[in-house]
This record gives C-alpha cells, structure tokens and sequence, in this order.
C-alpha cells in the first residue's frame, strides 16, 4: 500500500512540472468538488486497520484571490487487517464535519488547513476532535472544471488517536 502512495507522489509530481504555466487557475473562484479519499493509517492505528477508504464533497467560498474558507463532509472507514477480520472487528465508520482554509500558492497549487468533529457510526461509538492539514493541485479540465489531487495527514483524537495519511481525487466544479 505505502509503494502506492509513494509512486502516486511521484507520479503527481511529474503533472506538476509538466503542466502548461497558463492554465486556467481555480482560486478566486466559488467551488464544489465530489471526491474519493484513501489512505493508510499511522501511529497507533496501523496495528489494526490496514486501510481508509472513504469519499466526500467541499465546498470552497474566496475571501479573496489567493485564500478561500472551505467546509467539507463525507464518510470514511478504517479497514481492518485480515486477522482481526477473522477475529470479528468491523470497519471504524465516521463522518467528519470540517471547516478550514485553503491557500492558492501559486497558480492551482495549495495548501488547506481544516478541523472539526468526527462522527463515529458504530454502535457505542463517540464524537471526536479532527484536525486535517494538507496540500493539492487542481489540474483544469475545462471552464470552472478541475481534477483535484491532494494529499493530507488527518488525526481523529478521542479517548485513542486515529490517524492516518490520505490522496484524495475528486472532479471540482464552479457553482
């Protein structure tokens, strides 16, 4: 999984450099985007859980050209490992709620900052705090239209923590 990510990285990195100097920017503009997250977790959780999957949808609102407040919901759930399968443990559900920053860099590259509450949805499952920081580009597709790529670090602390390191796709559109 992490070779994954790791050449995902890479892979992104060379769009990067590649990409046209006059595309089309997202910032200053009023966004949504539909995304696919997954990731794998860290620290503590790795014991048990081997994979995140999730998606989501953001909305972003400029405050001006360069930083825009964003606000963003979905669902996510740790995966555990194959023995803890066998030995009866579901998935860890959770629904954050988030709201935070982005900020345009350079042209469609970012860095976004959000925190807020994560909702467990398993049966005596509590709420916890969930900070998430992270950067991204948006690749223009068309008018208004993005591919978004980005990659965070997100912690869910509660009585335990629960982290993890993510990629997140999603199509982006102005509204």
């Amino acid at each position: 999984m992490k070779r994954i990510f790791f050449l995902a990285v890479i892979a992104i990195s060379a769009i990067l450099v590649s990409n046209n100097a006059n595309a089309q920017a997202p910032a200053g503009k009023k966004l949504l985007n539909i995304g696919f997250e997954s990731g794998f977790p860290i620290g503590d959780a790795a014991d048990v859980y081997s994979v995140v999957l999730g998606g989501s949808i953001q909305a972003e609102f400029p405050i001006s050209q360069k930083f825009s407040v964003t606000g963003t919901a979905g669902y996510s759930s740790f995966q555990p490992k194959s023995e803890f399968k066998d030995a009866g443990l579901d998935g860890y559900g959770f629904i954050p709620v988030k709201v935070g920053g982005k900020y345009y860099f350079a042209s469609n590259f970012y860095g976004i900052g959000e925190l807020g509450a994560s909702f467990g949805t398993g049966e005596g499952s509590s709420t916890a705090f969930v900070f998430a920081p992270g950067i991204g580009y948006s690749f223009p597709v068309a008018d208004n239209k993005f591919v978004d790529v980005s990659a965070r670090y997100e912690n869910h602390s509660n009585n335990g923590n629960l982290s993890f390191f993510g990629l997140r796709f999603a199509y982006s559109f102005g509204f």
